[in-house]
């Protein structure tokens, strides 16, 4: 199965080098918020100018899909991956309507573990990668 991890240009060598390994589900619980570590985040919209999520907000000064990594995830390894919206219906998440709202979300997976860098295919930087802070 071909998915996508998009990613900024200071992070993409650090995920050829070790893979996708920092991503998480944020939650939010009694006003406070939490992390479910070890999901990585993919999408099956391989559209650069396609990713909502990806829309500056001011908060950061760079973009996230600066890179876009083509992964092809093993079958030896598919029972760890999951549709998003799958995944929140048995989930219940508090902050899923928050980040369903961004748009795009019936395109989104998760990966629970490592994706290694062995499963990229390609690595395309974005063609419109003229944003500046």
């Amino acid at each position: 199965m071909k998915l996508f991890h998009f990613t900024s240009r200071h992070h993409i060598k650090g995920c050829l080098r070790e893979g996708l390994t920092k991503g998480g589900i944020p939650e939010i619980i009694e006003f406070k918020l939490f992390y479910i570590s070890n999901y990585q985040w993919l999408t099956s919209n391989p559209s650069f100018d396609e990713q909502a999520w990806e829309t500056p907000s001011g908060v950061l000064n760079y973009r996230r899909n600066e890179f876009r990594i083509t992964v092809k995830i093993p079958k030896s390894q598919r029972q760890n991956l999951i549709k998003w919206t799958d995944y929140t219906r048995k989930q219940k998440l508090n902050i899923t309507e928050h980040l369903n709202a961004f748009g795009g979300y019936k395109d989104w997976w998760l990966f629970h573990g490592i994706v290694k860098p062995k499963w990229f295919r390609e690595v395309v930087e974005n063609p419109g990668n003229n944003f500046k802070p």
